[in-house]
């Protein structure tokens, strides 16, 4: 389940570190975050994700993830009103807490 959820974190941040640029543009992120931030803290994300695809008992490297995904999807305007942008959300926060115990 933890090592799922990772790839998923980590295709949501390749995702929004390529159309990140296209979708910023045309709408603003709000709560006071530029595209250029939310790219880049996707685009550092990366790592963190990747490393618990191969180590899924890396809680750390998942509790990198959690944060970023979290400002992403909260900040990152109209595009992220889904609702697998919330459950992403809510599962990478229970699997941070599967991973630490």
């Amino acid at each position: 389940a933890i090592r799922l959820c990772a790839i998923c974190y980590f295709f949501a941040f390749l995702g929004n570190a390529i159309d990140g640029p296209v979708m910023w543009a045309c709408t603003e992120p709000h709560g006071g975050w530029t595209g250029t931030q939310l790219v880049s803290i996707n685009r550092v994300a990366l790592a963190p994700a990747l490393v618990v695809v191969f180590f899924p008992r890396c809680w750390p490297a998942l509790a990198a993830c959690w944060p970023a995904w979290h400002v992403t999807a909260m900040h990152g305007s109209d595009w992220f009103f889904f609702g697998w942008d919330q459950m992403l959300d809510e599962i990478g926060f229970l699997c941070l807490l599967l991973a630490a115990s």
